[in-house]
């Protein structure tokens, strides 16, 4: 009896003893698990934040008497030592430098470009407003003309009878379609983006390769209509997708705002703000529309929503006053050009009236 007691003694402390191994070892993979699972999902944070990651080699933690120290090159792992660094450089080596790329890609995708990619008016130096239409492209030297520029200068030239040359460059302008076109052609040989990118919207035949040309010398605007080809093609969306971000990085608002409305749909809200407010900042109303909603939402702070509204203010204020000064001048041009005309001799009005109607009536079959 005295042994069976002593038995189940012996037997009670063994099955005690087991269960407690199995609680320890089971405490220490959960740690562990823990914080390779930590470290794995900090490494894949797209903003680069390593916030509390342990070494990526050995899994230590950050302590009083251990500093780790942030990859050099992609930000995004940290290490205890040179020695864990060096051990664990060929597992992060292709990651590392992936992100590295990227990291890069995104600083020159998110810096603020100082204009549009339109520039300013070499002549008045007042900015162009993203959507100017019909502007003045010098066929001599490519150089756009704000349409008030030209508009005084032709004035002064017919006024003082001079002849009509290049407000830029002081060329003679070209006056037959004969003589306009051969200027371009030499701009293009000269390897002119702008000069490239006119004949691109004029020839279909050769509109594709015109643009890839203009867009591999850095044309924003030629980017920008190669996205809209892959796009209306059904195209690969990433060659759609880097014609816009070279657009946007060059300037293009209207680019960027496209760029961030695909960052919108996927999901992305924190990259959508950025190129939000980079695209009001250049004074284009619709982001300033999806930068008030992102507010609403919470997408963006108080103070950034605030610092792209006065942006957008100051941009907006100075691209009306290009276009204030452009109608005006017309304005004043045609007034003139009316007042000369009520000094024409009457029979020369009614026969002028004749053919303005003429012109406007419907073309009818004489034979019916």
């Amino acid at each position: 009896m005295e042994t069976n007691f002593s038995f189940l003694l012996v037997l009670s402390a063994s099955v005690s003893l087991v269960f407690a191994a199995i609680l320890v070892y089971d405490h220490d993979h959960d740690q562990r698990k823990s914080a390779g699972d930590k470290y794995h999902s900090n490494s894949k944070s797209s903003d680069g934040e390593t916030g509390d990651m342990p070494c990526a080699c050995c899994g230590i933690s950050e302590l009083d008497d251990v500093t780790l120290k942030k990859c050099t090159a992609c930000q995004s792992a940290r290490y205890c030592s040179d020695k864990c660094r060096e051990t664990h450089r060929p597992q992060h080596k292709k990651a590392c430098e992936k992100r590295a790329a990227e990291v890069l890609r995104d600083e020159m995708l998110f810096k603020h470009p100082k204009s549009t990619h339109l520039g300013d008016c070499p002549i008045c130096l007042l900015p162009f407003p993203y959507d100017m239409y019909y502007p003045t492209i010098m066929s001599c030297c490519s150089k756009i003309i704000c349409n008030g520029c030209e508009v005084v200068n032709k004035k002064r030239e017919t006024e003082e009878r001079l002849d009509h040359r290049c407000l830029f460059c002081r060329h003679p302008e070209p006056k037959s379609q004969e003589e306009y076109d051969p200027n371009f052609m030499k701009r293009i040989e000269a390897n002119d983006p702008v000069a490239m990118r006119f004949m691109a919207m004029r020839k279909n035949d050769n509109t594709f390769e015109y643009l890839t040309k203009a867009a591999e010398l850095d044309d924003a605007e030629a980017h920008y209509q190669l996205s809209n080809l892959y796009g209306s093609a059904g195209m690969d969306a990433k060659i759609k997708t880097h014609h816009l971000e070279q657009a946007a990085i060059g300037g293009h608002p209207i680019a960027r705002y496209h760029l961030a409305l695909d960052e919108k749909n996927s999901g992305r809200m924190e990259r959508a703000m950025k190129h939000f407010s980079i695209a009001a900042n250049h004074g284009y109303e619709p982001s300033l529309k999806q930068l008030k909603e992102g507010y609403a939402e919470g997408y963006i702070s108080k103070e950034d929503f605030a610092a792209a509204l006065r942006a957008y203010q100051d941009v907006a204020g100075d691209m009306k006053s290009q276009k204030t000064a452009e109608t005006q001048s017309i304005k004043e041009h045609l007034r003139e050009v009316a007042e000369s005309v009520q000094q024409w001799p009457p029979d020369i009005l009614e026969a002028l009236n004749t053919l303005l109607m003429i012109h406007q009536a419907p073309n009818f079959d004489e034979s019916r």
